[in-house]
């Protein structure tokens, strides 16, 4: 009698439907900060070494999984481990995805209280060209990092930092 094989899924298939579930603190799915990055790298990827020997930081790479439209970030300290997962595309928390929402309506959402009332401004040059756009940290200790451009969220930051 011939035994049937499992279906296996592959971290692809179950990443495409669920991608993007931000847990605070943890994840933004497929990514969790603190996994190594080996568990990822057989997903497309671009990877991209950033000097900041002249600022006085660490080294850091991002690997860049354009699939996901999602950066995930290593330091030269630990490079191997992941500290922090950006989102571009889909980021949703708590059933709703706050990538394009606007940051009024987040922060009044999820009762959140940015440690600069206006954010930070910071002049990018992102995947649609240069442009101005606000980063805002919030005092709760979510480990998020959520840049504007003309008021909506573009991108998200996920980290277990919990001084912001």
């Amino acid at each position: 009698m011939l035994k049937e094989k499992p279906k296996v899924k592959t971290i692809v298939k179950e990443t495409n439907d669920s991608f993007g579930e931000l847990v605070i603190n943890k994840s933004c799915s497929p990514f969790v900060i603190g996994d190594s990055i080996s568990h990822y790298t057989h997903l497309p990827h671009d990877i991209i070494h950033c000097s900041m020997e002249k600022y006085g930081l660490p080294d850091y790479d991002f690997y860049d999984f354009y699939t996901f439209d999602m950066c995930v970030y290593t330091e030269e300290d630990n490079p191997e481990i992941i500290n922090y997962i950006s989102c571009h595309d889909k980021c949703v928390w708590q059933g709703v995805n706050i990538i394009g929402m606007l940051i009024k309506d987040f922060i009044k959402k999820f009762s959140l209280h940015p440690i600069l009332e206006e954010g930070e401004e910071t002049y990018v040059l992102d995947r649609k060209g240069h442009n101005t756009q606000r980063i805002f940290e919030f005092k709760e200790n979510v480990g998020l990092m959520i840049w504007t451009w003309r008021k909506r969220i573009v991108s998200v930051g996920v980290s277990n930092d919990l001084d912001s």
